[in-house]
């Protein structure tokens, strides 16, 4: 297990604890290397809504790798370590620590965190939440799963259809979807929906997402516009934090079109959920300003109502890209005794080394989609990707696993 934390003054520089079974180890960081942190930082978080950021992403983790010291950590685990578990701080929630490049064991080759690990690398926001999922208790599972799925609300992600079709199929007919402008907040608040809710074991929203901030507990998941005649629980109308903003400009109320980080913990009871998958935009971003032992975020909403895990990205991904890594991690679930870790860390694995013509013959052969619908994305791929379409973390790397 590794854990920060960063101080709020340069002259504490900052520390990462470095925990196994029966050693604790601390890596002290100088008030140099805290100003070159915090310069990255800033660094980062500025560029982020520019075009460059996506252009010098790679190189960017590659700094932050060696920033953070992690070949001398690493050296530091014991060899026979299989698992890691990170616990960020502060701004070390918004960056993708699993996909920094690392040595181990005297390796001269870099590799990605998540390869130097093979039984998995997770997150978890604590040491006393990662004891307290431990300890909750789980049925067995079901031969068939009960799985609730929110499908496209706003009608303009073009590839979600795919997805929400495809991962549902193994919970079929245990499933309950809310598609397009179904998916408004008076149905998802309806008594009969919350209580399939409070039943299911997995929950997947396929829908745009917005971090909030101004004020974080307004971040949302944007769902369908009112339909005439519905009614909704303690509307607000005088809170000018309510209005999100998407990248593209779009602005969305959540009082009315949202299900927020607030109502999360309020309103949602999920005593059964082995799995929250957030399809979605910025689902794991917080408000990294306050120095807190634990971040206020969606994934955290939603472990506290009860999920053992939360998948969720870190940036605006790639919808597209987006759509059949999910595809892929739900495949991998029965491959990998149901580990959410190693399902997705396969499916990240798969998706940077696939090739264009693997991945079109994958769509056709595996997923038996439609001719036309693989033509089109052969199109695509060849327009605007290259040979190993998915190769970059930009497309991979935001999606990690809070939780067990």
């Amino acid at each position: 297990m590794l854990e920060w934390h960063i101080g709020t003054q340069k002259a504490s520089g900052f520390q990462t604890f470095i925990i196994s079974h029966n050693s604790l180890q601390v890596e002290e960081f100088t008030p140099s290397e805290w100003q070159t942190l915090d310069a990255w930082k800033q660094e980062y978080l500025q560029d982020y809504r520019q075009p460059s950021w996506t252009e010098n992403l790679a190189g960017r983790l590659q700094k932050l790798g060696e920033i953070l010291r992690l070949d001398d950590i690493l050296d530091k685990i014991p060899p026979q370590c299989q698992t890691l578990i990170l616990i960020p701080h502060r701004f070390l929630h918004l960056f993708p620590l699993h996909a920094l490049e690392a040595k181990r064991n005297n390796d001269n080759s870099k590799q990605y965190l998540l390869d130097l690990f093979p039984e998995g690398v997770s997150y978890v926001p604590s040491c006393l939440l990662l004891q307290q999922l431990k300890q909750r208790q789980r049925p067995a599972a079901s031969a068939i799963s009960p799985w609730f799925g929110i499908q496209n609300p706003t009608q303009d992600l073009h590839y979600t259809q795919v997805e929400v079709e495809q991962i549902k199929q193994p919970f079929d007919p245990n499933t309950l979807i809310l598609k397009g402008q179904q998916a408004t907040k008076a149905k998802l608040f309806h008594p009969e929906t919350l209580a399939k809710l409070a039943q299911s074991e997995y929950l997947h929203f396929s829908c745009h997402g917005s971090f909030n901030a101004k004020n974080p507990l307004y971040s949302a998941l944007i769902l369908a516009p009112e339909i005439a005649g519905e009614t909704l629980l303690n509307p607000e109308t005088n809170n000018k934090d309510r209005f999100v903003m998407l990248r593209d400009g779009r602005r969305f109320d959540t009082v009315t079109q949202g299900l927020t980080l607030r109502e999360i913990f309020a309103i949602l009871e999920l005593p059964f959920c082995r799995l929250v998958g957030l399809s979605a935009c910025e689902t794991s971003l917080i408000d990294a300003s306050q120095i807190l032992d634990e971040y206020i975020g969606l994934p955290m909403a939603f472990l506290y109502a009860g999920s053992l895990s939360v998948i969720s990205s870190l940036w605006c991904v790639d919808d597209f890209a987006t759509a059949f890594l999910m595809i892929r991690f739900y495949q991998n679930l029965p491959k990998e005794n149901n580990s959410n870790v190693l399902a997705l860390q396969a499916a990240q694995d798969w998706f940077r080394k696939v090739s264009r013509d693997d991945f079109l013959t994958w769509l056709r052969d595996d997923l038996k989609l439609d001719e036309d619908f693989v033509v089109n994305c052969k199109v695509r791929l060849r327009r605007s990707y290259p040979k190993h379409p998915f190769n970059q973390p930009l497309y991979w790397a935001p999606f990690a696993i809070i939780g067990l």
